[in-house]
């Protein structure tokens, strides 16, 4: 009760869901905490978060954390996808548009093997795709 009273008052808490389970902090007061917490003490947080977001299958926020935590290994864990359309996907929306995306494997083949089944599957349309719907 404590926590929908806080995000009621829409001065430390905001909340995520209808059901009052998930909360995050206000940005104004969460800008103040990490000007206090600043330095080693912040870092160690964030890695805590993404871990916790981890945990709980939140892969978005657990890429922000750790990046934010500047724990490049553990990003690189998070961005590795058992679906290589959500992987290509994902990291064409989280690149600037100055960076250079590599997107490694054989590029000529129109398949992807999973298991012993092969489905079509292209790189390049991928991409193509991706990039036409953009403006």
């Amino acid at each position: 009760m404590v926590l929908a009273e806080l995000a009621r008052s829409n001065m430390f808490l905001v909340a995520l869901d209808a059901n009052g389970e998930w909360y995050r902090y206000h940005h104004l007061f969460g800008e103040l905490l990490q000007l206090e917490l600043g330095g080693e003490e912040a870092l160690v947080r964030r890695r805590r978060a993404a871990a916790w977001c981890r945990a709980q299958g939140l892969v978005e926020d657990a890429i922000e954390y750790a990046a934010a935590a500047g724990d490049a290994e553990t990003v690189a864990e998070l961005l590795v996808e058992h679906d290589r359309a959500q992987a290509i996907g994902r990291t064409l929306a989280r690149a600037a548009r100055a960076d250079l995306v590599l997107i490694a494997g054989k590029g000529h083949e129109n398949y992807q093997i999973y298991g012993s089944e092969r489905r079509a599957f292209s790189d390049q349309a991928l991409v193509r795709a991706y990039f036409a719907g953009e403006s």
